[in-house]
């Protein structure tokens, strides 16, 4: 029995194998490498954004690329309330000299990160001398007046004792501030023999101006005056008074920040 099975086994399984049936396999497709991709999105319209902050980048120095000006302090890096000389000096009507103290930190600044502000009827004067070897005089001070018109604010060159040389006046050369509100008063004048100062005044009857970046050199070989002497004016000679008080040896008036560091010490005592 077991034998007779093994042989019918054996009859089945080949007629199995060797069926007329075939076997094909199907490939599928592969996906698509690169489909389209889909249309970029429009850019936002640059006058519907609100900036959230605006960063901007200063040299806490000041105007360092200047480095051959001839004021004291031209942008205010140096002032304190502490210092005993004084690169500003007020140059109004006062009754004796006292040091600019009108200086803050201001991003607004035009350079650095402090700069000088002027109310109405307000006079200062920067302190410099003037470029050796009979050179011309390049002189400019950036403001920012708080109206539409560059002269809210008057700047001039002046003698900072006696009127050895001419007093000759700054302008800008548009008369228009620009698109961020700050005007830029130059001039080009001939040699000077004295120390030479920086006269800056308000002319404005509200608000407050911002005044920074002044700087005073010798002009490059060639260049042309662009200016000639100023009319005698009596603001000119009260400034030169002022000056003069500022520049003669003497002991110094405390400034309001001296006086009050002085109290507290006192009261900490």
């Amino acid at each position: 029995m077991k034998r007779a099975f093994l042989l019918a086994l054996a009859c089945v399984v080949p007629a199995a194998c060797g069926s007329d049936e075939s076997f094909e396999p199907v490939v599928a497709e592969a996906p698509d490498a690169s489909p389209t991709a889909p249309p970029p999105a429009p850019a936002p319209d640059a006058s519907s954004v609100t900036p959230k902050r605006t960063v901007t980048t200063k040299n806490p120095f000041g105007n360092v690329a200047a480095s051959d000006n001839l004021l004291w302090d031209g942008d205010f890096e140096w002032s304190t309330a502490f210092a005993q000389q004084a690169g500003w000096v007020n140059a109004g009507i006062v009754v004796s000299y006292s040091a600019f103290s009108q200086v803050r930190p201001d991003p607004a600044c035009k350079s650095g990160l402090k700069c000088g502000y002027l109310t109405q009827n307000q006079r200062v004067a920067a302190i410099g001398v003037a470029p050796a070897g009979g050179k011309k005089v390049e002189a400019s001070i950036w403001v920012k007046v708080p109206g539409t018109a560059c002269s809210e604010v008057g700047a001039a060159l002046i003698a900072c004792d006696y009127q050895t040389d001419p007093d000759v006046e700054l302008a800008d050369a548009d008369g228009v501030p620009d698109a961020s509100g700050w005007c830029q008063l130059t001039v080009v004048a001939e040699p000077r023999q004295r120390a030479t100062c920086l006269l800056v005044e308000s002319h404005f009857d509200e608000g407050e101006a911002l005044i920074d970046d002044a700087v005073l050199r010798a002009a490059p070989e060639g260049a042309v005056s662009s200016a000639g002497a100023a009319a005698p004016s009596e603001r000119f000679e009260q400034a030169r008074s002022r000056i003069r008080q500022a520049l003669r040896p003497a002991p110094r008036v405390p400034s309001q920040a001296e006086r009050a560091f002085e109290s507290w010490q006192r009261r900490a005592r």
